[in-house]
């Protein structure tokens, strides 16, 4: 931990830095005789405490260690504030401040470890909150309708791609859950009018870039996998009606109307087995 310690009493700063140097989990003490040191120091430094005498005073006598607690959480709203005083009676106007602890002098070794403690504590505390909230917040996934026509959302918002056959392409990956698909096998289904050589996989390789572009120009996280010859889609990254009915999610068998894909010739043989679930589930 970075400790910051201030106090205009130069044998009570000794004293202070003195106790806090002495705490094993204490890594570095930096002192202040002053006010407007402290300041310039939390203008581009951090600290993890600030132990503060109450009773300081800018030139002019127009700031106090109250006024200075202020500021430090301003400039670092992480620090934990220590008041160290021979004044109890400002401790109702330091808790106002919400600091996170009151000393009165002499500072002794035990109540300094005593708010030392409470302030890890409460790091700690904040370190798990923030781990719950990260791990609450998942990363925004692709959202793909199968039933009906096909259909892609990124945020809520349709994504519009370059080339109507790149979004057939990407629609061939997600009808495939997840497996490797050839190249050879996309321009049986791509192009099954023409015969596949060199210009359709040609073809082939300028769809799979613009399918890929489509995404990486939305932000999208990557989506695919891809080898030499094969790609597939990455399913855990994408929320889709079709996986939602296939795990036997009621909501999205009750959403299946008898259209798979609908725009798609290939597409037209699993509505018969949906139409098998859908049919069982009854």
């Amino acid at each position: 931990m970075t400790v910051v310690a201030v106090d205009d009493e130069e044998i009570s700063l000794m004293c202070l830095e003195a106790v806090l140097d002495s705490m094993d989990d204490v890594d570095k003490v930096l002192t202040f005789s002053n006010a407007e040191d402290t300041i310039d120091y939390f203008k581009t430094g951090k600290a993890d405490a600030a132990f503060l005498d109450i009773q300081l005073y800018l030139s002019g006598g127009t700031l106090n260690g109250l006024m200075l607690a202020a500021k430090i959480k301003e400039l670092c709203p992480d620090c934990h504030v220590v008041f160290v005083t021979s004044c109890p009676e400002y401790a109702v106007d330091a808790f106002k401040l919400h600091v996170s602890g009151y000393i009165v002098k002499p500072v002794t070794r035990e109540a300094a470890r005593k708010e030392l403690d409470y302030i890890i504590m409460e790091k700690r505390a904040a370190s798990n909150a923030r781990g719950f909230i990260e791990e609450k917040e998942e990363e925004p996934k692709v959202r793909v309708q199968c039933f009906g026509n096909f259909e892609v959302f990124w945020k809520n918002k349709p994504v519009v791609f370059q080339l109507s056959k790149a979004k057939e392409l990407f629609a061939y990956l997600v009808h495939r859950k997840g497996a490797s698909v050839s190249m050879a096998e996309l321009a049986a289904v791509l192009f099954e009018d023409k015969e596949d050589g060199l210009s359709v996989q040609s073809q082939i390789r300028n769809l799979v870039a613009s399918m890929r572009k489509t995404f990486s120009s939305l932000g999208c996280p990557d989506l695919f996998n891809k080898s030499r010859g094969y790609i597939s889609i990455k399913t855990d990254l994408i929320n889709c009606d079709y996986y939602s009915f296939m795990n036997g999610d009621s909501d999205a068998i009750n959403e299946y109307s008898g259209e798979y894909m609908a725009q798609y010739s290939w597409a037209e043989f699993t509505v018969g087995y949906l139409e098998g679930v859908v049919n069982r589930e009854i």
